[in-house]
């Protein structure tokens, strides 16, 4: 059993810091929860929805109950003791169906004053801010607050805190410079994520909400921003991201809603309405180079990974490219342009939907023809020899 005791709170108008004891084997002693506000907040008497949420999947992954010491909505906690697991283990096999204990908590629905989203300059969460400051959204879906969460993506609890700096130093300055509170939080969550299975790709959307429910005294809803359309959902086991417009809904309680935003488009979509932002053209942010190359200040993109290769082809497919010079070393891109398309196409072949969606796009427009042709007949003829070969052998 994982047990949760001995839960300590400190709040005040810009802080927010949860201790909690943790009795199971293999885990770490303690967990920490450290969330702070650019702006002074009218914090209510904190509850822990977010406790079950954080801790359900390492729970599933050892096969062993959850017991938390202290009061859950009632309509989570079923949840989290049905519907929940039965998606979790249809998405991975490997876990177990378990049971969560806690007090159940009657919730009288109020409003909440926040309606908050992940702001981590990328494609996704440029869109969503974009979208949903709009002047036709209506109050209830108008962005306010935006946040930066330390869940696991910045590396280690030890080796994040630069990454982690840089990031809520951006949110801040952004925030501000648009009238927005900003919100940010780090906890050694990722330290109990120590099962196989449960990389940050594998758990990020409960990580993710977790932290977002921390504060869901102020948080009314949660927009986050979607990763695939809804014709890709629940098609691919390998991400959480392919289950998200399905399990956000159930993380939901009476008072905090969280929404799939943007899911209704492609990120070739996104990625047009994106690329006509003026932050955009110097803030786009959509590397996944090790996080002690992106700490450094001056570091944007490495123009080199598999997110970079993506955005910068997308991007010269929509004639866009020479606006990004800011963010991508575009000289490079252009002088070795064959390989980039073929990253872009064997990642295609592999089954990936947001690069099989580009190589489409690139088809439609006659983009570098000759080339696209030569390298998807390459990609397609190596997938053939290596299935043939796992074939024989």
């Amino acid at each position: 059993m994982i047990s949760i005791t001995k839960i300590w709170v400190f709040q005040d108008a810009h802080s927010r810091i949860v201790r909690c004891s943790v009795e199971a084997d293999g885990l770490p002693a303690e967990l920490v929860f450290d969330g702070w506000s650019s702006r002074p907040l009218e914090f209510r008497p904190i509850t822990f929805e977010w406790l079950p949420i954080a801790l359900l999947y390492p729970a599933m992954a050892a096969g062993v109950s959850l017991k938390i010491d202290a009061s859950v909505s009632s309509l989570l906690l079923h949840n989290l003791n049905h519907d929940i697991q039965s998606l979790l283990c249809t998405f991975n096999p490997n876990l177990t169906k378990i049971k969560v204990i806690a007090q159940p908590l009657d919730v009288t629905p109020t409003e909440r004053p926040l309606v908050a989203t992940g702001f981590s300059a990328g494609v996704d969460s440029f869109y969503t801010l974009a979208k949903f400051s709009a002047p036709d959204i209506p109050n209830s879906l108008r962005i306010n607050c935006l946040t930066t969460f330390d869940v696991g993506a910045m590396g280690t609890a030890n080796a994040s805190a630069n990454l982690f700096k840089k990031y809520s130093d951006r949110l801040i300055n952004f925030s501000k410079e648009r009238g927005l509170a900003a919100i940010t939080l780090r906890t050694n969550l990722a330290e109990f994520y120590v099962s196989p299975t449960a990389s940050f790709q594998m758990t990020h959307i409960i990580r993710n909400v977790s932290a977002a429910m921390f504060f869901n005294d102020i948080i009314g809803t949660y927009l986050y921003s979607s990763t695939y359309p809804y014709k890709d959902i629940n098609k691919d086991n390998h991400g959480m991201s392919f289950i998200e417009p399905i399990l956000l809904p159930l993380l939901s309680t009476e008072t905090t809603r969280f929404v799939s935003a943007g899911a209704g488009l492609s990120r070739i979509e996104k990625m047009e309405r994106v690329c006509n932002l003026p932050e955009a053209k110097e803030m786009l942010d959509v590397c996944v180079a090790p996080p002690e190359k992106r700490a450094h200040p001056e570091f944007r993109n490495c123009s080199r990974c598999w997110k970079c290769t993506r955005a910068m082809v997308t991007l010269d497919v929509l004639g866009k490219l020479d606006e990004f010079r800011a963010v991508f070393d575009v000289d490079m891109y252009r002088s070795d342009k064959p390989a980039f398309i073929n990253r872009v196409v064997r990642r295609a072949v592999r089954g990936k939907p947001a690069e099989k969606d580009l190589v489409a796009l690139m088809k439609s427009k006659g983009f570098e023809g000759k080339l696209l042709a030569k390298a998807e007949r390459k990609i397609k003829l190596y997938a053939l020899r290596k299935r043939l070969a796992e074939l024989i052998s």
